[in-house]
């Protein structure tokens, strides 16, 4: 019989069936931006705490603040019904009303109003 290399055992071990209670929960990578005095904190509170790594304390902050924003709203949040916006969100810009364009927009705004009321 041919011996298996490592990858063929690993492959293996893997396909095995796993009650459904033992599996571990789905994981995806994420990449956020954090200060770094937070960062800190957090590096520490992982290296001073037994048994605790930085995913599961970071697991563990953001699921009690899910569960308390939830709370808060009445239940869950309805399931998006599309992908989220890359970046930072945009603001809008407000009318300025130095400037000549925006003026003549207000003037021209201002206008169709006042006529529409005297017809």
């Amino acid at each position: 019989m041919k011996p298996r290399s490592s990858a063929q055992a690993l492959k293996r071990a893997r396909s095995v069936a796993v009650p459904l209670g033992l599996r571990q929960p789905m994981k995806r990578r994420m990449t956020v931006n954090l200060p770094v005095e937070l960062l800190d904190r957090l590096r520490n509170a992982a290296y001073w705490s037994t048994g605790q790594t930085l995913t599961s304390l970071i697991e563990s902050a953001i699921t009690g603040l899910l569960d308390r924003v939830e709370l808060e709203h009445g239940g869950r949040f309805p399931q998006r019904l599309g992908k989220l916006k890359p970046g930072r969100p945009r603001l809008l810009r407000p009318i300025q009303t130095n400037d000549s364009v925006s003026n003549a927009i207000l003037e021209r705004l201002q206008m169709d109003k006042t006529s529409s009321l005297t017809m």
